[in-house]
């Protein structure tokens, strides 16, 4: 293979359409970034999920990496001198690619801070976080040393990010399995992100001297086509937060016409059930009581919404049966869902709904509708 020498920083006929485009790429990343901060900013007034946080770092760090490897590739010197600042030797462009990876990497400690807060992955609490500051923290005592960091120690980062990645898209994954448009739509996120590392890829030193700046172009527009799809998707597609049910959902009941509990489930931890979390719920049953009797005497069927002291009420009321959720947050998916859950119940339980004895136990089964339903 003829090694091509690319001079730093990039002139030539290929240097401004390259330029504009890593650019935009750039903002790009940073502006998905912003979209995902407001997403999480919006939050403020229910229990913050700190997934929207997470995807907000990845992107904006990603923007921040790339702004400085555009500076020392367009803009800075390559040219080595000894002394340079606080090292024997060294170059304004080995400076700022530095830079670059330091962004990175703490943006890395970010993004995993910001998924484990919401629950552990993998070896427990806080792993990964700890693990990429480790790794960071590897890298600076070499850099100390010299600007020019060698590859390899950036590989344990790099080891992370992807076992990371891996966990936490097969967690999403398991979520959405019952919902196959959602579940296309995470495997086109995941597909979308590795086209952006593969053209990311493409932008690298070894890339160029190699195969030329046309594989940097190349890059170049692999990346801005995978940004404008997963910018399209992410607008489209809920926020993976949304998918959380576990962590928002407090309650589950399923009631007949007659008022009669056939299944309850509670997914209050007994610590947390202090004296006035039990007088808020006696205060959400009789809500509950008062919009039944409405929907009984008026044969309603459909969806309510009640708020209530940072707790929201979802009623769904079928042919046969009323199906209510309390949960601390509002998650419109929730909706949704509970209507599938009561059109599977009496589905199955039609023939015992209309010939019900009083006997409750039959109903036991439901729990497995349930962790099918909401994966909890």
């Amino acid at each position: 293979m003829k090694l091509i020498f690319q001079e730093f920083p990039i002139s030539g006929s290929l240097r401004l359409p390259i330029l504009v485009m890593e650019w935009i790429c750039t903002l790009a990343y940073i502006e998905i970034g912003l979209v995902f901060f407001l997403k999480y900013d919006k939050q403020k007034e229910y229990i913050k999920n700190y997934s929207d946080m997470a995807h907000c770092t990845f992107f904006l760090f990603f923007g921040l990496m790339w702004s400085f490897f555009i500076v020392a590739d367009y803009y800075v010197s390559d040219a080595i001198t000894t002394p340079f600042l606080l090292w024997n030797q060294g170059s304004e462009r080995l400076l700022f690619i530095s830079f670059g990876e330091i962004s990175l990497q703490i943006g890395g400690i970010l993004f995993a801070y910001s998924l484990e807060k919401m629950k552990p992955y993998l070896f427990g609490k806080f792993f990964f976080t700890i693990s990429y500051s480790f790794s960071l923290f590897l890298y600076l005592i070499i850099y100390l040393f010299t600007l020019n960091v060698p590859r390899l120690v950036e590989i344990p980062f790099y080891f992370l990010t992807f076992l990371l990645l891996t966990v936490y898209f097969k967690d999403i994954i398991q979520m959405v399995k019952q919902r196959r448009i959602f579940l296309l739509s995470v495997n086109l996120v995941i597909s979308a992100l590795v086209v952006l590392f593969v053209g990311a890829y493409f932008s690298s030193d070894y890339i160029i001297t190699n195969y030329g700046l046309y594989m940097r172009l190349l890059g170049s527009i692999i990346q801005l086509v995978s940004i404008i799809f997963l910018f399209f998707l992410f607008l489209k597609f809920p926020s993976f937060s949304e998918f959380d049910f576990k962590s928002v959902i407090e309650e589950i009941y399923l009631i007949n016409k007659a008022g009669i509990t056939l299944y309850h489930k509670s997914y209050v931890k007994s610590e947390d059930k202090s004296e006035p979390l039990q007088n808020l719920l006696s205060g959400v049953l009789t809500s509950i009581n008062i919009v039944l009797k409405e929907i009984t005497s008026s044969d309603q069927r459909g969806l309510s919404i009640i708020k209530k002291k940072g707790k929201v009420l979802y009623i769904f009321s079928g042919e046969l049966t009323t199906g209510v959720i309390m949960s601390r947050k509002e998650l419109p998916l929730i909706n949704l869902y509970l209507k599938e859950f009561i059109i599977k119940v009496e589905e199955i339980y039609r023939n015992v709904l209309l010939n019900f004895e009083g006997k409750t136990k039959i109903f036991d089964p439901i729990e497995n509708i349930v962790s099918n339903i909401f994966a909890i």
